[in-house]
């Protein structure tokens, strides 16, 4: 098989794995929140670190009778590239948002809020703080540690830590 470019995310089907570029992945998952249904994929890249890990299966489920809010992990396509962004939202202004990876240090471009094609409803890891991150009282903090860089900088110290111990 060939290697998967580093834009490419992995949507398991029932006889096999259809390997989809962010864009294409976008435009399926559009696709499928416009229907109002749900999809499963899995993740690809880092920037969601450790609440959303690289291969995680997570359901990207649309935005029925709810409206978004800081906090949030959405789903959005980049006004700029057309690529699919998994990112939670740092703040909402009138028409727009502002949305951060929690293991980035910089906040994302400013986006239109009907960038937003759906929101993480779901996240299918072993951890039981994941299960519960996307509803909970937490998301509120959680906000606050991303948009001060905490979450970043305690991912970094972990990866020493773990560099250390092999």
């Amino acid at each position: 098989m060939k290697n998967k470019s580093p834009d490419t995310c992995s949507i398991v089907k029932d006889h096999g794995v259809l390997n989809l570029s962010s864009r294409s992945l976008g435009k399926l998952v559009k696709e499928f929140t416009q229907k109002r249904k749900k999809i499963k994929f899995k993740a690809k890249g880092h920037s969601m670190k450790p609440f959303i890990k690289e291969g995680d299966t997570i359901t990207i489920s649309p935005y029925i009778d709810l409206y978004p809010v800081p906090g949030d992990i959405v789903a959005y396509l980049n006004s700029v590239t057309d690529k699919l962004i998994i990112h939670r939202i740092m703040k909402i202004s009138g028409n727009s948002f502002i949305a951060k990876g929690d293991n980035c240090f910089n906040n994302d471009i400013v986006h239109g809020i009907n960038c937003i094609i759906g929101y993480v409803s779901q996240i299918n890891g072993n951890s039981f703080i994941k299960k519960n991150l996307i509803s909970s009282p937490f998301k509120r903090v959680l906000t606050a540690f991303s948009a001060i860089g905490l979450i970043f900088y305690l991912n970094k110290f972990l990866k020493k830590i773990e560099c250390l111990i092999k």
